[in-house]
């Protein structure tokens, strides 16, 4: 089939198919019958030099009228993501939708950083430590806040724990073990 401008309309299949008929004997006639194409569709696919070729269509878009300003937002800010930039378009009119706005813009974004890559340590290679207070308690003849030491290791396999005051702690020595496991 041609249309009024002189371009094909028929897919790249069906010219395939019509030169591989002709290719093999077919007549003009029986490849038109074979296919259900018009005849002169068929002269016209055989004279052509190779499979038809579309152009893009190039159909307006809501999202023209905001191009410049969308092109302009990413020369100042290039990490403003698409659902900002789609917020800023509708407050001026824009009805259309995220998809196309996402495609256009992609090219002219900066891409956020990548997140931090997580490293594993082998058994006993480094340790995490913190301190709590467990609140005012009665501690000999005072109130006070013992704080509470907490451990651990990469591999988590026990908790080293120690409480009391920083005096109890330097005479007495007061620590402990409790395995992680519940063993």
């Amino acid at each position: 089939m041609v249309a009024a401008e002189g371009v094909f309309v028929i897919r790249w299949e069906e010219w395939v198919d019509i030169v591989s008929l002709h290719r093999q004997g077919f007549s003009i006639r029986a490849i038109s019958a074979r296919l259900g194409i018009a005849r002169n569709t068929v002269r016209a696919a055989l004279r052509r030099e190779g499979p038809p070729v579309r152009a893009p269509r190039t159909l307006p878009s809501k999202l023209d009228p905001y191009k410049d300003y969308l092109l302009a937002r990413l020369a100042d800010y290039p990490e403003l993501s698409a659902a900002a930039l789609l917020d800023e378009i509708r407050a001026l009119g824009y009805e259309g939708g995220a998809s196309i706005l996402k495609e256009f813009t992609y090219p002219y974004r900066q891409r956020r950083k990548e997140p931090v890559v997580r490293f594993e340590t082998p058994p006993g290679r480094q340790a995490q430590a913190d301190w709590s207070g467990l609140g005012r308690h009665l501690l000999g003849d005072a109130a006070r806040t013992p704080q509470l030491p907490g451990q651990a290791t990469g591999y988590v396999d026990r908790l080293r724990i120690a409480c009391g005051n920083a005096r109890q702690r330097r005479t007495s020595g007061l620590s402990g073990s409790s395995s992680m496991r519940g063993s």
